[in-house]
C-alpha cells in the first residue's frame, strides 16, 4: 500500500494480537507508527490525525466509528485479512537506518495542545537495551502488557520482551479495569 521508509502509519486497534502484528508490520515495512488509542475522544484522534497526516491507518472494523471521517486510507486488520494474507510472507529487505523515524507519540497536552514527539529507531533500541540491562528479560519470561497503545510504557511492555524472545501476555480491557481479574490472569498465566 505504498508504506516505505519513514512513512507514518496510524494504528487504532483494541488490546489484541493484531496490536502487536500491526506495530511489527509497520516497523518491518520501514514505516513508523502513530498509536491511536480507540478509547480517546474522537476530537483528540482527529487532532492527531490532522496534525501527523499518516499515509494509512490500520484499524479493526469495530473501531472504524471511533476514527473521524476523513480521507486517510484505512486497512482493516480483521475484515481485510483474507486480502492481506494473499501477499508474500517473506521478510522485507531491511531499509531502516538508526536515525529513521520509528514512531510518533503525542503528549498529554497538559500545557495546551498535544504535541507529537518523534522517536527514532536508535532511541528505541537504546531504550530497550538500557531497560534490559536492568531487568534481564530472557526468552523464558512472560511479560504482561497493560498500558494503552498510546502511552510511553507500551513500548517497554511490548517491544522489550519481544526483543529478547520472551512472551507478551496482553491483558484485556476488562482485566486492566479490574485489579483482581488482572491478578488472577497473572497467576493463571505464570507471568
Amino acid at each position: 500500500l505504498g508504506v516505505e521508509r519513514e512513512s507514518l502509519v496510524g494504528i487504532c486497534v483494541d488490546r489484541s494480537l493484531e496490536m502487536a502484528v500491526g506495530i511489527l508490520g509497520i516497523l518491518k515495512s520501514g514505516g513508523a507508527y502513530l498509536p491511536l488509542d480507540p478509547d480517546y475522544p474522537q476530537e483528540r484522534l482527529a487532532f492527531m490525525l490532522n496534525d501527523a497526516r499518516p499515509s494509512l491507518v490500520l484499524a479493526k472494523s469495530n473501531l472504524v466509528s471511533q476514527l473521524p471521517p476523513g480521507e486517510i486510507a484505512t486497512l482493516l486488520l480483521d475484515s481485510d485479512w483474507p486480502e492481506i494474507a494473499e501477499n508474500a510472507d517473506a521478510n522485507l529487505p531491511e531499509t531502516q537506518q538508526a536515525r529513521d523515524l520509528a514512531y510518533v507519540i503525542y503528549t498529554s497536552g497538559s500545557t495546551g495542545e498535544p504535541k507529537g514527539v518523534m522517536i527514532e529507531h536508535a532511541n528505541l533500541a537504546n531504550y530497550l537495551l538500557a531497560l534490559n540491562h536492568e531487568l534481564g528479560i530472557t526468552a523464558d519470561d512472560l511479560y504482561v502488557h497493560t498500558a494503552s497503545l498510546a502511552f510511553s510504557s507500551s513500548r517497554r511492555q511490548l517491544m522489550l520482551p519481544l526483543s529478547q524472545g520472551a512472551t507478551v501476555v496482553i491483558a484485556t480491557a476488562d482485566q486492566r479495569k479490574d485489579p483482581l481479574a488482572l491478578f488472577q490472569m497473572i497467576k493463571d498465566r505464570g507471568v
